[in-house]
């Protein structure tokens, strides 16, 4: 007994003597030997044991972060490379690979930083050479500098040239290929990359973008079945091989194709619910209803049916709801739930039955519902993002902020939330984090249509033309079939006069889209480059063109005649108008132009009275009634105009525009509270219409000065903050001023008075703005611009000389 004990004594001494790098070592030694076998679990155990004993163990750290990034771990590897760098700062293989996470990623500045590092050590570095030439593009790109965009693309060619591999080359060569409108060279170089890198996502989506461009159809399908076998579960890739089908009109390809995915013996329905949404999409949903009923009907029930019933039973409800039998298909869902309690499953039958009562207008009860949903399972992201939905309608945001950032806590992933954050953002009018939101739903969506389309018009408003475009190529090769990004893609050419782009694009849509869709599209962008490059006769004669195709429309035939009349041709408009009046004698919109030709050659009482003649035939024709009240205000007849009106909106009660057109009569003849009544109305409608929110505001400011309404103004001109538009500034401004925040008024109006030096208004809110900020002078000189604006004749709201007399009293106190 004790010798044992004087062994085992002896042993643990030993075991001490080593030191902590000796048994670091060790476990790196076991570790490799694990990794041999295969078994990566134990090795990164060994590894880290190693690690805790030897935290310098470069190779230890080494291999511990390669296992990571093998296993998608590509965060926890970025760390262990960070150590690495910390330690030996100029250690290649490490600095190569936060290069690399750092590009992928999207770190830029990272990226360029690590890539700098290596080529500082050795300036022929092949692969940070490709990153750094990669980002050189990029920055490129959005500064718009065609030349630093040649010098990149030259230095990826060389580049290309040693190393076949680099992906970062070969998307560089592909992107500067697309947009050069060379899609024959952007094919090869995406087959030069798949050579080497075959299941990569984006060098798949850049041939099968290069392959639509070139309308090489079978070739499309068979790229579009062979990313299917690729990347089986990305849905975003069986959806474009869906549009194909749909576009070639081969809808029983595609139902074939999803049909034989259903595996009915599994517990996952996913095939089984892409194969219904697609049937109801490309046939309709009554044939989908038609066939999930019999599905339903099956004895027994398909296991993969059985195991997900409830998500049928919704799918089946909410077709009979869209289809008129909304009372039925609520009574089901609230069948399918009865007696049963709290769970998950019911919580998303809940959420579903409170936006059909929501869509019947039964809101108290939408309501109720999620508040029970979210008594059970407070983190419910669908029950969190319609409370939030409807927070946001009332103007409440902060609470809607509130219960979006716990939505987004229990999925991070979650575009549709972030896209609802962007909305409450907006509505506070902080421009910088609803930007930051767009961004985010755009990278989390990976680049998904909706998101991008949302995104790039707040980019649009600010005129970020190239920041645009450049997202929307990226979603496009994601999306290569979508129709509404190529079309966005085509007005941001536009807007930034790339004219040899625009016809690319164009030329683009009618290839990629033959359909009625496409060719009206693409007609009315060509319509729309002919007359912004002032191409007259070239738009004249494409007109005429589109008219002679168009057999039985006659929207053509009205643009030619508008198009004469802009040219001066009245003579040829009228002898046209008439013709067309008489070819479609019952069409609104043709007999309202000819009554306007009529007005045009100097008869006001016939023409007048044919606009007359089409409000009492066509009473649901909106343009009929709007026309009728602008001809009799013009001819000074307001009692008329104003019973015109009147008849209008008891015409067509839902009318925006007709609407509008009363709140400003009422503003006209100072009846402001029916005029606020009217906004109101409108402004409860559709709470994102900011021209409704401004007129609202500024009426609430500028009519009434009690508190309540004070803050109901700045509850709503809060989201002009940041606008484009000069007029949603002033009103911003002016709002501000009057809570005290001098600095936001002075930002506002100084662009407002700048983009409207005519506006009396804009310059006297200014001069107040000036005042309120001690800058007496500068006060005084726009109350002075203002004052000649007034006495120059210029448009004003009642009292505005007396308030700047007041003003310019104040001032000299």
């Amino acid at each position: 007994m004790t010798r044992i004990f004087l062994v085992l004594t002896l042993a643990l001494g030993l075991a001490a003597c080593k030191s902590a790098e000796e048994r670091a070592a060790e476990h790196f030694e076991t570790a490799q030997e694990l990794l041999a076998q295969g078994d990566e679990s134990r090795a990164l155990v060994e590894l880290r044991n190693a690690l805790l004993r030897d935290p310098t163990l470069r190779d230890a750290r080494l291999m511990f972060a390669e296992i990571l990034m093998e296993q998608g771990r590509t965060r926890d590897a970025f760390g262990q490379y960070v150590q690495i760098i910390e330690s030996i700062p100029q250690d290649l293989e490490a600095n190569r690979a936060l290069a690399t996470l750092a590009f992928e990623s999207g770190a830029w500045e990272e990226a360029a930083k690590y890539a700098g590092t290596i080529t500082s050590i050795d300036d022929q570095d092949v692969p940070a050479l490709a990153i750094l030439a990669a980002l050189d593009y990029r920055k490129a790109v959005l500064d718009n500098d065609l030349a630093r965009q040649a010098d990149a693309t030259r230095r990826a060619t060389a580049l290309i040239a040693q190393d076949p591999t680099l992906l970062s080359v070969h998307r560089i060569l592909i992107t500067s290929a697309l947009r050069d409108n060379r899609p024959n060279d952007s094919l090869d170089q995406a087959e030069l990359g798949l050579e080497h890198h075959p299941q990569d996502r984006d060098l798949n989506l850049a041939k099968l973008q290069s392959l639509n461009l070139l309308g090489m159809g079978p070739e499309v399908e068979t790229q579009l079945l062979h990313m299917t076998t690729l990347f089986p579960e990305d849905q975003d890739v069986q959806r474009m091989l869906m549009d194909f089908y749909v576009r070639a009109g081969r809808i029983d390809d595609a139902l074939s194709w999803l049909r034989g995915r259903i595996d009915p013996d599994s517990d996952i329905a996913d095939n089984r619910l892409i194969y219904l949404r697609i049937l109801g999409e490309a046939k309709s949903s009554q044939v989908m209803l038609a066939e999930l009923t019999d599905m339903l009907n099956q004895t027994p029930l398909p296991t993969d049916i059985e195991a997900n019933l409830l998500d049928f039973i919704m799918i089946k409800t909410g077709a009979s709801f869209a289809h008129g039998d909304q009372d039925a298909a609520m009574a089901e869902l609230e069948q399918s739930i009865d007696g049963m309690e709290p769970s998950e499953d019911v919580n998303q039958i809940r959420v579903q039955l409170a936006r059909m009562r929501d869509a019947v207008g039964n809101n108290v009860g939408a309501r109720a519902l999620i508040e029970q949903v979210l008594d059970h399972d407070a983190g419910q992201v669908e029950a969190l993002k319609m409370r939030s939905l409807w927070l946001i309608s009332d103007d409440k945001t902060a609470e809607a902020i509130r219960n979006l950032r716990e939505a987004l806590a229990n999925s991070p992933n979650d575009s549709e939330t972030v896209s609802l954050l962007a909305s409450a953002y907006r509505r506070e009018g902080r421009i910088e984090l609803m930007a930051e939101m767009l961004s985010r739903a755009v990278e989390m969506s990976n680049r998904g249509p909706n998101e991008t389309l949302r995104y790039t018009a707040y980019l649009n408003e600010q005129q970020e033309y190239v920041s645009s475009e450049s997202l929307l190529l990226d979603s496009l090769r994601q999306n290569p079939s979508n129709l509404q990004l190529l079309v966005a893609l085509t007005r941001v050419h536009l807007a930034m006069e790339d004219i040899g782009r625009v016809q690319q694009d164009i030329d683009a849509i009618r290839q990629g889209f033959p359909g009625a869709e496409g060719e009206a599209v693409a007609n009315e962008l060509q319509a729309q480059l002919l007359s912004q490059t002032q191409q007259t006769d070239a738009l004249s004669a494409f007109l005429q063109s589109l008219a002679g195709q168009s057999e039985g429309q006659y929207n053509a035939e009205i643009a030619i005649i508008r198009d004469l009349i802009r040219n001066g041709q009245l003579p040829d408009a009228t002898d046209r108008a008439m013709q067309l009046a008489q070819t479609y004698p019952d069409e609104p919109a043709v007999l309202l132009l000819r009554a306007q030709i009529i007005r045009a050659n100097g008869d006001q009482e016939t023409g007048v009275a044919q606009i007359r003649d089409v409000t009492a035939t066509h009473p649901e024709f909106e343009g009929g009634w709007g026309a009728l009240y602008a001809a009799l205000r013009q001819n000074d007849d307001l009692p008329g105009a104003t019973d015109v009106l009147t008849q209008a909106r008891a015409a067509l009660p839902d009318s925006r525009a007709l609407a509008l057109m009363q709140a400003g009569l009422h503003e006209e003849t100072e009846d402001f509270d029916a005029a606020i009544a009217l906004y109101e109305m409108l402004y409860e409608r559709n709470g994102d219409d900011l021209l409704v929110t401004n007129n609202l505001a500024s009426l609430l400011s500028t009519s009434r000065s009690d508190p309540a309404s004070l803050d109901r103004a700045w509850l709503l001109a809060r989201r002009l903050r940041g606008s484009q538009v000069p007029a949603l500034l002033d009103t911003f401004g002016w709002i501000a001023l009057q809570r005290g925040e001098v600095n936001d008024a002075l930002e506002a109006l100084d662009i407002a008075a700048a983009a409207l030096p005519e506006e009396p208004v804009v310059w006297y809110h200014l001069g107040r703005a000036l005042a309120a900020d001690s800058q007496k002078t500068a006060a005084a000189q726009a109350y002075e611009t203002a004052q000649n604006l007034l006495e120059q004749g210029a448009r004003a709201y009642p009292e505005l000389g007396q308030e700047l007399e007041q003003a310019v009293a104040d001032l000299a106190r």
